[in-house]
Order: C-alpha cells, then sequence, then structure tokens
C-alpha cells in the first residue's frame, strides 16, 4: 500500500504555508485510494505537480525509499494537523472492563480513512458494505485486545482483502479547521448510476416496485388488521 504527497518545499515555501493555515486559509487534499495503491495528494496552494511515493509499506523497499517515505508521511501528517485534523478525545473500554479516557491524534490517518469511505460508498453494494461495518467493529476489537495473531483475525483479512477488490478511484477532501469535507468521489468500479437513482426515475418503470411495496409491507400491515378484527 503506497500513497505520495507533493515533495516539500524549501524553508521559505514551508513559512508561507504557515502563514496561510495562520490566516485561515482553505487547503485541499487530494486521495487517490486504491486497496494495491493508495495515492495521497496534498496540494497547500503550490501549482507545482511534483509528486512522490509516500509511505512506503511493500516489500523489498530500500532503506533510503523507506526513510523517505516515512518523511513525507510526516509531512501529511503536518498539512491534515496545520489544519486541526485528526483530533480526538474519548473515553473508551479497556480489555479488563474499566473506562478510560484517551486523547488520540491521527491527521494524516484521518484522512486516508475518509477517503476510503467514501470509495467504499460508491463502490460496495449494500449487504456487504452493511456486513463489513458489523465485521469491521469485530476487527477493531480484536486488535485493541492484542489478539493479532489469531485465526480469526486471519479469517477476517480473508473476507476484508476480497471486499476491497473493487474499492478504487479518487476522492477530494477540503480540510478547513479542523474539518473534513467531501468535495468530489469517483472511482471506475462505482455502482451509482444517476439515471437510476434520480427522482425522474429513467432507466426503469416504477410500477415494477408495487409487487414488492405489497409483499414487503405485509409484516405491518397484518398485525393491524388482526388486532382491529379482534384475533
Amino acid at each position: 500500500m503506497r500513497a505520495r504527497v507533493l515533495e516539500d518545499r524549501d524553508q521559505a515555501e514551508e513559512q508561507t504555508r504557515g502563514q496561510r493555515n495562520a490566516t485561515g486559509e482553505r487547503q485541499h487534499c487530494w486521495v487517490d485510494a486504491d486497496v494495491a495503491d493508495a495515492r495521497q495528494v496534498f496540494d497547500s496552494g503550490s501549482s507545482e505537480q511534483s509528486q512522490s511515493p509516500i509511505g512506503e509499506r511493500q516489500s523489498g523497499a530500500s532503506s533510503g525509499e523507506t526513510e523517505k517515505g516515512a518523511f513525507e508521511q510526516q509531512l501529511a501528517n503536518e498539512i491534515a494537523a496545520a489544519n486541526g485534523v485528526g483530533r480526538m478525545d474519548i473515553v473508551e473500554n479497556r480489555l479488563v472492563g474499566m473506562k478510560s479516557r484517551g486523547a488520540y491524534e491521527t491527521p494524516g490517518g484521518t484522512l486516508l480513512v475518509a477517503a476510503h469511505r467514501e470509495l467504499e460508498s460508491l463502490c460496495l453494494d449494500r449487504e456487504t458494505a452493511h456486513y463489513q461495518q458489523i465485521l469491521s467493529l469485530r476487527y477493531a476489537e480484536m486488535v485493541y485486545y492484542g489478539m493479532w495473531f489469531t485465526p480469526l483475525r486471519e479469517s477476517l483479512d480473508a473476507f476484508f482483502t476480497n471486499s476491497q477488490k473493487r474499492v478504487t478511484g479518487s476522492v477530494t477532501l477540503s480540510l478547513f479547521k479542523g474539518n473534513v469535507s467531501v468535495a468530489s468521489r469517483q472511482s471506475p468500479h462505482s455502482l451509482y448510476r444517476p439515471g437510476l437513482a434520480s427522482f425522474s426515475m429513467v432507466g426503469y418503470n416504477p410500477k415494477d416496485a408495487e409487487g414488492f411495496i405489497n409483499l414487503f409491507a405485509l409484516p405491518i400491515t397484518i398485525p393491524p388488521e388482526a388486532k382491529a378484527a379482534g384475533r
């Protein structure tokens, strides 16, 4: 899994960027999330398009590439953190049952998760998406409890690997004063069809849904009718 950001500018550019952040100027983050090759491009107002890999996690990467990836991952965190993104103050339940308060900061990770979820909303069918939410909670709980080297965790990995095969595309995020908003999302595997989802209902006959509606409503309509009849 890889990502990439704009290469670091010189120190003067960094200072200028910090001044823009201090004035509250909106910044944008372009994230191309791909299961095999997640890419991340941050634009801080410069017209330059120089790009390089960040967060290198592929096997066989040289130490130089790893160091460069770590540096650029840090840069990605700094850009998000400069906008107050990724801060969390929560009360959580520990393994032994007691509650504890934790304050966390995951600026770069927050951007990747936000972008990836948007791609999932486009590429995953309803049933897979809903079931993945259930398993995600269980997966997070297992990792928190230290149950990494377990057969269940490996089995869940197989599910998530398969469900993510079509999750790829690009998402534009806007960062401003601690908020992350989605400006656009697109994917070559998108299941969204404007013609089918619009209120104009072009592409299918709405009357085809009458039988389904009647059958779907039976569990709701029968009990009141039975009660009215005194049964």
